[in-house]
């Protein structure tokens, strides 16, 4: 795979890292506390999307191809896939093994850390999948869970893609109408996001364990103790122990998605992405 080229529109490195005042720590509890960010990197990319990894390295998305930056926003590779079309989500949350979901095609693709395809990309229905709306990985063992909007239902797949937990219809159980838009597991558990009632939790098992009252949203991601998300140019983050909830202003407007990862916060906006030091 050979390296992309420079194309010009990537900022230099900042000599002197520029400095930007928050009025709130993503962190720190204390409604007084402030901290200081520090910009790592600015990179004009066209873009329909990013995620991270736990290695630090940033995904962005374009239709149909990936760019991974490592976590100083240096270039590393790009990737496209045109003959699957454009990438509906991608999971990175173990690095060594990445995700792509093709929603319109009904099936998922495996890369491994250097956005090469492991096999045949996967036709969900020759595992029982007419329907699976999302699809997100478990890290800690390979193991992938599916929303089956057929039946209602989580299914959990091992490393093999042999089924080993179906929870059945989740609507008899939690007694909510569901059209959920996104799904991720932390600490083994599951968070199913359904904007109408909120966030619905389940355990490893795909047992339901409550519903976070935080409605309408469209993406989220689980850090520690609490759910982080964008309301406008905000990011708010709600704590899942004292049910509170912050405000925090962020550096720039407009902003499309974001990511924490460690001490790094990834912002994506529709001219590029944004790597900052907190």
């Amino acid at each position: 795979m050979q390296r992309p080229k420079s194309d010009g529109r990537s900022f230099k490195y900042h000599e002197a890292m520029m400095n930007i005042f928050f009025i709130a720590s993503l962190f720190l509890s204390s409604p007084d506390s402030a901290t200081t960010v520090q910009l790592i990197r600015e990179v004009h990319i066209h873009n329909t999307g990013m995620t991270t990894d736990n290695l630090g390295n940033c995904y962005v998305l374009n239709k149909d191809q990936i760019t991974k930056f490592n976590a100083k926003g240096d270039s590393l590779s790009t990737q496209s896939y045109k003959w699957l079309g454009w990438i509906s989500s991608m999971d990175a949350s173990n690095g060594l093994r990445l995700l792509l979901f093709y929603r319109d095609l009904n099936q998922i693709a495996i890369l491994d850390n250097t956005l090469s395809i492991q096999g045949e990309p996967v036709k969900l229905e020759k595992l029982g999948l007419q329907f699976a709306r999302l699809v997100c990985q478990s890290p800690n063992n390979n193991s992938l869970w599916f929303y089956d909007t057929d039946e209602f239902s989580l299914k959990r797949f091992d490393h093999n893609f042999k089924l080993i937990r179906n929870s059945g219809n989740i609507t008899q159980v939690t007694g909510q109408d569901l059209d959920p838009n996104f799904m991720t597991e932390y600490n083994n558990m599951l968070y199913l996001n359904n904007p109408e009632s909120g966030i619905l939790v389940f355990d490893q098992f795909g047992t339901y364990f409550k519903t976070i009252p935080v409605k309408g949203l469209d993406y989220f991601q689980v850090v520690d103790n609490f759910i982080f998300y964008l309301s406008g140019d905000q990011l708010m983050r709600y704590d899942m122990l004292s049910f509170e909830q912050r405000e925090i202003l962020l550096p720039i407007k407009k902003i499309k998605t974001f990511r924490i990862e460690g001490k790094q916060l990834y912002l994506l906006g529709e001219d590029g992405l944004g790597i900052y030091f907190h």
